[in-house]
C-alpha cells in the first residue's frame, strides 16, 4: 500500500487540523476515558483517537498499543476521514484497500477496524475515533451506535481546547507523558501548579523478565494511563527517570496528603491480566518551592509514611 486517499478538501481539512493546536501534545484524561471505554464496550483489543496529518497519523489517546504515530499511508483512518458516517471493515485480508498493507501482513496484524471520522467545530475531517483487532469481526448496530455517541463526545471536548505544550520532542514516545523538557515548558505555560508529586513505578526488570519486553512497555503505560484518570485535569505527568514520574499538580495543599493516598490507592487497585503483571507504586509529594526536578530525583518514595 504506497498511497492514500486525498479529500478533495485537504488544504481547509489541514488547516483546521492545525487551529486545533493538538498534534504532539501529552494525553489527557478526558480523552483516554473515552478511549477506554470504547475498547470495554466493543470488546475490541485496540482504541485509538487519531488525527490525520498531512503525511502522518498521530494518536492523541490510545488503548491496547504502545504507538505514538504512523505514516499516513499505513493508516485505516485515513480512509475513514473520507466517510460521511463511519468505515467498518470486517476482514483486512479481504479488503483491497487494506489487503497489502503493512499492518495487516504483520504477524497478529489488524484484521478487523471500524472508525467514525472525527470533526472540527467547522464540519472539517481531523481524525477518526476507532476500534480494531487481531481477528476478524462483524460490528453490531448497538455498538456501531455506542461508539458513534463517543466520537461525539470527542468532538464535543475538542471545542474546549487545552493550554498544552506542544512537540514531539516534549513527549516520551509511546506513553502519552512529558519528558523533563516537556515539565519545564509546561511549568511556564500559564497554569500555577503550587504542588508535586513524585511516583516510581518499580517492577519493570521482573516483568520483562518474566513476560517479555513488549508486556513490560505495555505494562508501564497503561500504568500511566491508569495514573493519568485519577489524576485532576489540569495537573500534568512526565517522566524524569526510568522508573520515576513527576506530576505537577495542581491540588492545594491542604488536600494533598489525601490526593496522592488516593492515586497510590488507584495504582494498587489497578486491574491486570495476571496477578504477577504490575508495577509497584511509591509515591512522595511536597508543596514548598524547592526545585522540583531536583527532589523528584532525590526524594525518598516510602508509600505514604
Amino acid at each position: 500500500m504506497s498511497d492514500y486517499p486525498i479529500p478533495a478538501n485537504e488544504s481547509e481539512r489541514l488547516d483546521g487540523l492545525r487551529q486545533l493546536q493538538i498534534l504532539d501534545t501529552a494525553a489527557e484524561s478526558r480523552y483516554d476515558r473515552l478511549t477506554k471505554a470504547a475498547r470495554e464496550t466493543v470488546g475490541a483489543r485496540f482504541c485509538m483517537l487519531s488525527f490525520i496529518d498531512k503525511e502522518r497519523q498521530w494518536f492523541k489517546s490510545t488503548q491496547g498499543a504502545l504507538v505514538s504515530e504512523t505514516p499516513r499511508a499505513f493508516a485505516f483512518c485515513a480512509h475513514t476521514i473520507l466517510s460521511k458516517q463511519h468505515c467498518i471493515v470486517p476482514d483486512a485480508t479481504l479488503d483491497e484497500r487494506f489487503r497489502n498493507n503493512p499492518v495487516v501482513r504483520a504477524p497478529g496484524g489488524i484484521r478487523f477496524y471500524a472508525g467514525i471520522p472525527i470533526h472540527d467545530d467547522q464540519g472539517q475531517p481531523v481524525g477518526s475515533f476507532c476500534v480494531a483487532d487481531t481477528q476478524p469481526r462483524e460490528l453490531s448496530n448497538e455498538d456501531l451506535q455506542s461508539l458513534s455517541r463517543l466520537a461525539s463526545e470527542v468532538e464535543s471536548e475538542l471545542r474546549r481546547p487545552a493550554n498544552l505544550p506542544q512537540g514531539k520532542e516534549l513527549l516520551e514516545d509511546g506513553l502519552g507523558c512529558y519528558n523533563r523538557a516537556g515539565l519545564e515548558k509546561a511549568l511556564t505555560s500559564g497554569t500555577r501548579y503550587p504542588s508535586s508529586i513524585v511516583v516510581q513505578l518499580t517492577g519493570q526488570k521482573q516483568v520483562t523478565e518474566t513476560f517479555g519486553s513488549e508486556a513490560a512497555a505495555l505494562l508501564l503505560k497503561e500504568t500511566l494511563d491508569c495514573l493519568r484518570l485519577a489524576l485532576r485535569p489540569q495537573d500534568q505527568l512526565g517522566r524524569i527517570s526510568p522508573e520515576r514520574f513527576l506530576v505537577l499538580s495542581t491540588c492545594p495543599p491542604t488536600h494533598l496528603q489525601a490526593y496522592t493516598n488516593d492515586l497510590r490507592h488507584q495504582l494498587e487497585e489497578m486491574p491486570t491480566l495476571h496477578r504477577d503483571l504490575r508495577l509497584k507504586p511509591q509515591l512522595a509529594f511536597t508543596d514548598q518551592g524547592e526545585d522540583r526536578f531536583s527532589w523528584s530525583l532525590q526524594a525518598p518514595v516510602h508509600g505514604m509514611l
